[in-house]
């Protein structure tokens, strides 16, 4: 009788085994049929001819060249008014967008060695000298400050700002715990929004299936994202409806490096486009 139970209790902790892993296999299983269902839509999507409308303004290899090859030496060389230059030629076209992939969340640093000959032919004095410098280091760096005066002017321009980690969707919008912002002087001179995706798909992006989430929420503030902001703009309309599926839309739009119409940053800047 006693091995009875005991037999009992083992196929019991048999089948309990049995039940879960088989669980486990079933959604794994459902997960990897819904992956391959994106893969298979992106497979059959109809590719649209790109619009020549939309151009990428790319930081490439030639940008961060040599200065005597046409580029603009490595990045972190650069200053905010780098930027400033770029843009202006950009705003010469007729009503562009512009939207900066790029987060401006530090500020510039250092003193340039025509500035500090200037101050010091205007305060000869030692003291005065001194004094002038620790005030120009404590004020907004004049190249943050060209930038966001740049900014300033135009009225099309779209700063990126992120939320980071995974979104949690509410029925209404993708919850975050934060965000991370451009410096408070951009941020009072131009428009912001967010860029979060959500990919489906290989590390690779060979074949991913992208979503958009159409409402970001952080801090109990929701806005729309950055992309159907920019598409209410384009069409002239108020609001923007687009077909969703809990809370996200899907779009394909993989093309590999170049695919898309495209110039050097460094040629901007030098007045060649």
């Amino acid at each position: 009788m006693e091995l009875n139970r005991k037999t009992k209790k083992i196929v019991a902790g048999v089948l309990i085994s049995v039940f879960v892993c088989s669980l486990t296999i079933v959604l794994h299983t459902l997960d990897a049929l819904n992956t391959l269902n994106l893969e298979l839509s992106n497979y059959l999507y109809n590719e649209k001819e790109l619009n020549d409308q939309i151009i990428i303004v790319a930081i490439d290899e030639k940008t961060n060249g040599p200065i005597e090859d046409g580029g603009l030496s490595n990045i972190r060389n650069w200053t905010a008014s780098t930027y400033s230059q770029v843009l202006n030629e950009i705003e010469e076209a007729e009503n562009p967008i512009v939207i900066f992939d790029i987060l401006f969340r530090s500020a510039s640093d250092g003193i340039k060695g025509e500035e500090i000959k200037e101050i010091a032919q205007n305060y000869p004095k030692t003291t005065d000298f001194a004094t002038e410098v620790l005030k120009y280091l404590g004020t907004v760096h004049p190249n943050d400050q060209d930038f966001a005066d740049t900014l300033s002017k135009y009225k099309n321009i779209y700063l990126n700002k992120i939320a980071p980690g995974i979104g949690e969707f509410n029925g209404e919008s993708f919850e975050y715990e934060s965000n991370i912002l451009p410096m408070d002087i951009y941020l009072s001179t131009t428009q912001t929004g967010y860029m979060n995706l959500i990919s489906f798909g290989n590390d690779d992006n060979s074949s991913s299936v992208y979503s958009v989430p159409y409402k970001i929420s952080v801090n109990e503030e929701m806005e729309e994202h950055m992309d159907f902001k920019i598409a209410q703009q384009l069409l002239g309309v108020d609001k923007f409806d687009p077909l969703l599926e809990e809370g996200e839309m899907y779009i394909n739009y993989y093309k590999p490096s170049y695919g898309f119409p495209m110039v050097s940053f460094a040629d901007v800047y030098n007045g060649k486009v």
